[in-house]
């Protein structure tokens, strides 16, 4: 795990017993360096819940930075990431523009609302170089009111945007399981 913020991975560490689970490495530092810095297909899972002051992180929605995502995961791995959208959902759709260059397979998650372009809201993005279990994840779906779109089509072009900022960034789960689903 990439974190940043010193004093944050303090307080999770003294408060949630971070050094309890097995096999989890924290290391303060810049998510998008530590990601750069991963050898090759060393992970399954890379898990982006990244924002400043209230922001998304654009140039964590690149192209070139999601390559780099794709080459530390190992065949089969999974992208998540978590983004906020505004009511016309502009950045999540220029972010998913840059996902569907880079993997093949993308599913999006949100409650209908935003889907809909009513209210602003989080869309969590599940990716990988590999079939998804949509009928798993549907069914989780439902059971938690959460709307899952359909398998997202890749467009002619991402053109995301592109800002200084640094994140926190999530690897190294060998499973990822929810209700009603699992992921291999």
């Amino acid at each position: 795990m990439f974190e940043l913020d010193g004093q944050l991975v303090d307080l999770i560490r003294e408060h949630l017993d971070l050094d309890g689970i097995q096999d989890l490495r924290v290391h303060v530092r810049d998510g998008r360096s530590g990601i750069t810095a991963m050898p090759e297909a060393s992970t399954d899972l890379v898990v982006l819940d990244v924002f400043q002051g209230g922001d998304p992180v654009t140039e964590l929605s690149t192209v070139e930075f999601l390559q780099q995502i794709a080459r530390v995961l190992r065949p089969g791995g999974l992208y998540a990431t978590n983004l906020w959208g505004a009511a016309d959902l502009a950045f999540v759709l220029r972010a998913t523009a840059a996902i569907t260059e880079v993997f093949p397979h993308v599913l999006a998650f949100a409650e209908a609302a935003v889907f809909m372009k009513h209210r602003p809201g989080n869309v969590v993005i599940a990716a990988s170089t590999s079939d998804l279990p949509a009928a798993d994840l549907n069914a989780w779906a439902a059971d938690n009111h959460v709307s899952l779109g359909p398998p997202v089509a890749s467009p002619t072009r991402a053109a995301p945007a592109s800002r200084q900022g640094r994140a926190s960034v999530s690897t190294g789960v060998q499973r990822a399981t929810g209700p009603g689903m699992s992921y291999r």
